[in-house]
């Protein structure tokens, strides 16, 4: 057996082993939980872009109102600039929107995607008033007059979106389109 001295010694050995056996599975462990995984946020451009445009559209028509100015250029130039910046986000970002202001519609596209492309590279708009109906299809910029329009269709990718005339002097119909993969994705705002 030993003397009471060597028996004292080979414990602590002992211990010294166990102690660094912990001491390596604590290092392990740090080391391994330390490790961030590279993860891609999805992130959704398309949503971020139209809400940014729905909040900052709302100003400049707030302002315009509030100088007395007008209101469809100002959105219209707010809207080209908008536009440039949305594409360095999301290439395949569209607006149209219809401005009921006054006696007039005020129609702008700026849609690209290849649905609204397919044909006449427009949009057709449908206007609906008490007794008719017209059509037009509408590139860049177009207005209307207001008499009487109760509800204006845009046609895009074969489905519709109807937007009712309220007949309050300003309103503002606005569709939104992304093409992305070969995905279209499509938001409708009425306000």
């Amino acid at each position: 057996m030993g003397t009471p001295k060597t028996r004292i010694c080979l414990k602590r050995k002992g211990q010294f082993y166990i102690f660094g056996a912990i001491i390596l599975c604590v290092l392990a462990y740090s080391i391994y939980s330390g490790y961030s995984r590279v993860q891609i946020p999805t992130k959704n451009d398309f949503k971020e872009i139209y809400a940014e445009f729905i909040r900052e559209s709302a100003s400049v028509i707030d302002n315009a109102v509030y100088n007395e100015g007008n209101v469809s250029a100002q959105l219209s130039n707010f809207t080209g600039y908008f536009i440039n910046y949305a594409r360095t986000r999301n290439k395949g970002f569209g607006i149209f929107y219809a401005l009921v202001w006054n006696d007039n519609v005020y129609l702008h596209n700026n849609i690209s995607i290849s649905a609204a492309n397919s044909e006449n590279k427009n949009l057709s708009v449908t206007f609906t008033n008490a007794t008719t109906e017209w059509t037009a299809y509408v590139k860049g910029e177009h207005i209307e007059n207001k008499d009487g329009i109760s509800k204006i269709r845009i046609v895009l990718d074969g489905t519709s979106y109807d937007f009712n005339i309220t007949g309050r002097n300003l309103e503002l119909k606005v569709l939104f389109a992304s093409e992305k993969n070969n995905e279209t994705d499509i938001y409708a705002y009425n306000r």
